[in-house]
């Protein structure tokens, strides 16, 4: 989830930005409890998580905690207790941080609905493909269960299984699409998200012809609008497959 936030100042506050997106450094800042940490807060709020887009994350109250002590069951290498919420409450920071890769401040983006649904959703299918990333700076492995819910889980669900379905027919590697979604959200403008979304699906052919990007983009309009039963028929009709 992201925020609103006045333009005034953003350029000063990017070296902060840039400067926690690397492994090391939020690992770092994890063990001191500094930078990241101060900048979550317990205040109530509607949305789980949500970030200025300049780096800084905020967390609701209980996510906040939940957050917190499985951080602290992580740092004294207790992974194995951390629970479902306390999970969910790390996805929801991840969902989070991965928002805060991008070299383009998202605080300067301006989207429609469209726009957004496609940023959030390619920001939600990285946050979860790579949360293993996070507990392995800690060397555990993220739990079996996670309590997480978020108003792009289904379309995230949807378009993981076009992927799914899509590296099963060859052309594609579930690492490549990750890589490549998580790659524009690097280094792409936040107001064009689909592209990351749909390159990540090209090279895929069916009967000797690669799949062409229209089709594409219609799997990838069908991942955020159609429900999950329309959704498989919707894919298979797109992909022209039994």
């Amino acid at each position: 989830m992201t925020k609103k936030v006045a333009r005034n100042g953003a350029g000063s506050q990017g070296s902060n930005y840039q400067r926690t997106n690397s492994a090391e450094t939020i690992l770092e800042e994890l063990r001191k409890r500094d930078n990241v940490l101060r900048g979550l807060d317990s205040r109530n709020m509607k949305d789980a998580g949500e970030t200025d887009g300049r780096g800084n994350i905020t967390l609701n109250r209980r996510q906040y905690e939940a957050f917190n002590n499985a951080v602290d069951k992580l740092l004294n290498g207790n992974a194995a207790d951390i629970d479902a919420d306390e999970a969910g409450a790390v996805l929801t920071y991840w969902h989070e941080r991965t928002h805060n890769l991008s070299k383009n401040l998202l605080s300067q983006a301006k989207f429609n609905d469209e726009q957004k649904d496609a940023m959030e959703l390619a920001t939600e299918f990285v946050a979860k493909e790579t949360l293993h990333e996070f507990f392995k700076m800690f060397d555990a492995e993220p739990p079996a269960k996670i309590n997480y819910s978020s108003e792009y889980e289904r379309m995230t669900s949807r378009y993981q299984s076009a992927v799914t379905k899509l590296s099963e027919i060859g052309g594609i590697s579930r690492a490549d699409a990750v890589d490549k979604v998580r790659h524009h959200i690097a280094n792409g403008a936040w107001e064009d998200q689909r592209k990351g979304l749909v390159n990540a699906l090209y090279g895929v052919e069916i009967d000797g012809k690669i799949i062409d990007r229209g089709k594409l983009n219609r799997l990838v309009d069908a991942a955020i609008e159609e429900s999950e039963y329309r959704f498989e028929k919707k894919m298979y009709k797109i992909l022209g497959i039994n």
